[in-house]
């Protein structure tokens, strides 16, 4: 009974999910999806698995380390689901949302109900990644988990972290319940599993770099303005919301959830802007400054934050040895 009761309160979130996207239906696309940014959702769940490159002559696989993020998850803070509703509901008092507004309004208000006590928690779909991932590695390498052999997982303490884990090991022991399979969650591993602290780093170094962010992020939001034309499909007048509502906020905050709503829907994409010009925008908005920073490995990482951050980015190792000759 209870696990009914779980599945049909899932289902209506995605109802709520899918609804929210179809006020403005467009067929999803990879490159759209990528723009949800730290949202987009693993993609092999949906694409074919790249060809592996062939071990050398002489050599097979023994051993593999893998080091990966959570998976897919609900956002972190009931803020992200709470402040599109009052925002929107300053319109619906002034009797200023068109029907399509009152129909996003009804479903964000039910997605911000589903989503109490969610909080950053692994979404069904994360869940499936890691399996997928842990299929994957058991598929391509068979002979590094065939008999008893020793598989040796850790995790950060995060919940969604712990459980992004036991959804792997429990793939692999699917695979092969000979599999001796050891796991731990603890502090004193946290070190190295999700560095993020200022070691090392100049007094006040990080809030300087944290500030010069925010503020490459104003002033690139400045060079690159945007008319904010979705207003217009859920605001009766536009001047009202000039006048009377944080256009620029509410679009964020719609965004982020639309965005991330792939996380909890593989069919779905975050499409609730009528322009592609407001996707491509919110998109650079979230990296260029941060890139400009030096906040990217890809610009040398400045801080230890930076290079934890590049850490956490899925990788996979996989060593080779020639077979023993009898």
């Amino acid at each position: 009974m209870k696990n009914d009761i779980t599945m049909k309160r899932f289902l209506t979130i995605l109802l709520s999910v899918t609804t929210i996207l179809s006020l403005w239906a467009v067929e999803p696309t990879e490159d759209m999806r990528q723009k949800a940014s730290n949202y987009y959702a693993y993609p092999l769940e949906r694409s074919e698995v790249p060809e592996l490159t062939p071990a050398p002559k002489g050599y097979e696989p023994f051993h593999i380390e893998h080091y990966g993020r959570h998976g897919s998850r609900w956002h972190i803070g009931q803020k992200a689901y709470n402040k599109p509703v009052e925002i929107l509901e300053i319109a619906e008092r002034n009797k200023q949302l068109t029907p399509r507004g009152e129909e996003l309004l009804a479903q964000l208000r039910e997605l911000q109900q589903a989503a109490i006590g969610r909080d950053g928690e692994l979404s069904p779909l994360g869940a499936i990644q890691h399996r997928g991932i842990a299929r994957r590695m058991v598929h391509n390498f068979p002979e590094v988990f065939a008999d008893s052999g020793y598989v040796t997982a850790r995790s950060s303490t995060v919940v969604r972290c712990i459980l992004s884990m036991d959804n792997e090991l429990q793939e692999m022991l699917a695979y092969n319940p000979a599999l001796r399979i050891t796991s731990d969650a603890s502090e004193a591993d946290m070190d190295y599993i999700a560095r993020n602290d200022t070691t090392g780093m100049e007094p006040g170094a990080w809030y300087r770099t944290s500030q010069k962010i925010e503020q490459l992020m104003r002033d690139y939001s400045k060079e690159h303005p945007d008319s904010y034309d979705f207003i217009d499909v859920i605001i009766k007048y536009p001047q009202f919301a000039r006048d009377s509502l944080p256009v620029a906020n509410l679009f964020h905050y719609l965004y982020n959830v639309a965005a991330n709503a792939q996380s909890l829907d593989r069919s779905q994409f975050p499409n609730f802007a009528p322009t592609t010009s407001l996707r491509l925008r919110r998109w650079r908005i979230a990296g260029a400054p941060r890139i400009r920073a030096g906040f990217c490995v890809l610009a040398t990482a400045s801080s230890p934050r930076a290079y934890a951050r590049w850490r956490r980015a899925i990788c996979c190792a996989t060593s080779l040895r020639a077979p023993i000759r009898q």
